[in-house]
């Protein structure tokens, strides 16, 4: 996460020049469709934080269309806290519940099975190293109740969790570690439904290997995307989709588009899988990437889509046979909006819609119900501080 954070800011300073008039859309997919503005007074939104940075980056629902809402917020302050928050289906808030220790506490994932409601992050030992982070796993009551808090560290480092997923068997995660000898591995790990540990496994190069965004676990193998052999923490590197049985063994790896590209997040359906991120382009700042690929890994297309500012997404969500790439645009829109893409599973590029006020928002999380996208993310636009945690709903 912390490299999609720097990544970001990049694209920022590239993007300075921009102005709030709506472009037409040049990208780099063919056949790009005359781009939409979403109306404001067609979504819902809200913005929850303070003064200082606020982010949110993930939401859910359950059965009865509540819906769960995860960030980090700078309240009281000066260190982030993690905030979960139960909203009723017109959005009152039915209960809150704040976890956090003496230093920052970060959240990146959040499900809900059985009425428990998951979440994961990290959690930091002290303000001075930036490398004191630990992975955090916790669970929640359906009345908010904090049931369990559990922290992993192998001892050599930095340490977080970006996927999250609750299968009838236990808890699966996966994330980041820094290993011994090495700078940043992947990390897996699995747990029952008590918070026990029953196994954990890393993979990596020498160099600066990580797992971003969501996981797909099936009856057979689990899926993670992210960056393979990179030099840093935003530099260099392969986007990757990597494979390992369910014991976290390793099976294979597969990379797309050139060096430098980073994949950002996943999603799957019964026979492929749809990987988004980054593809950097030295003249233009960077742009979305989406792949699918069969579950041997077999690449079937790839596309990018961008302008000359600089694009980056985290979220791709599938529906009623379309494919759904969340993320933002420093090119198009009113300075820095979030942009929905909408494909059909033969890549073939169908809406590009903005969303966005008078400065700069950001997608990080989001999920995809029967009528809308819930999106988690953060604004400049309105709220209390430089940042603001942004929960906006959206007419799919």
């Amino acid at each position: 996460m912390r490299k999609f954070v720097i990544l970001l800011i990049v694209l920022c300073l590239l993007s300075l020049g921009c102005t709030k008039k709506l472009s037409p859309l040049n990208g780099s997919i063919s056949n790009i469709q005359s781009p939409s503005v979403i109306p404001l007074n067609s979504t819902s939104f809200k913005t929850f934080g303070a003064r200082g940075t606020d982010q949110a980056w993930a939401v859910t629902t359950d059965d009865n269309s509540n819906v769960y809402f995860g960030s980090y917020e700078a309240v009281p302050g000066p260190f982030t806290d993690i905030y979960v928050r139960k909203l009723d289906p017109l959005w009152n808030e039915v209960w809150k519940t704040r976890i956090g220790g003496s230093f920052n506490d970060q959240l990146y994932g959040l499900k809900i099975a059985d009425s428990i409601l998951y979440g994961a992050g990290s959690t930091y030992k002290s303000m001075l190293d930036p490398k004191s982070a630990d992975a955090l796993l916790f669970a929640l009551s359906e009345n908010g109740n904090v049931l369990w808090n559990k922290t992993f560290d192998r001892g050599f480092g930095y340490e977080e969790i970006d996927g999250l997923e609750i299968r009838s068997d236990g808890i699966y995660v996966s994330g980041w570690s820094e290993g011994k000898n090495s700078s940043i591995d992947l990390f897996l790990a699995k747990y029952d439904k008590n918070g026990n540990l029953l196994w954990n496994a890393t993979f990596g190069t020498s160099k600066h290997d990580e797992q971003n965004g969501e996981m797909i676990v099936d009856n057979d193998r689990i899926y993670v995307a992210g960056l393979l052999s990179g030099e840093a923490y935003a530099l260099g590197g392969y986007w990757t989709l990597f494979a390992f049985d369910k014991n976290g063994n390793y099976f294979w790896n597969k990379t797309s588009f050139t060096y430098g590209a980073d994949a950002l997040g996943l999603t799957a359906d019964d026979h492929f899988l749809y990987a988004v991120g980054i593809v950097p382009n030295l003249k233009d700042g960077g742009q979305i990437g989406l792949v699918k690929y069969d579950k041997s890994g077999q690449e079937i297309w790839s596309r990018t889509w961008g302008g000359n500012k600089g694009e980056a997404s985290r979220t791709v969500l599938l529906k009623d046979g379309f494919v759904y790439v969340v993320g933002q645009s420093e090119s198009f829109g009113q300075n820095g909006d979030i942009v929905i893409l909408k494909f059909d599973t033969d890549g073939n590029l169908l809406n590009t819609s903005f969303w966005g006020k008078d400065h700069k928002e950001i997608a990080h999380g989001a999920i995809i119900t029967s009528d809308s996208i819930l999106i988690a993310g953060g604004t400049w636009s309105d709220g209390a501080g430089a940042e603001d945690a942004l929960l906006l709903r959206l007419p799919n």
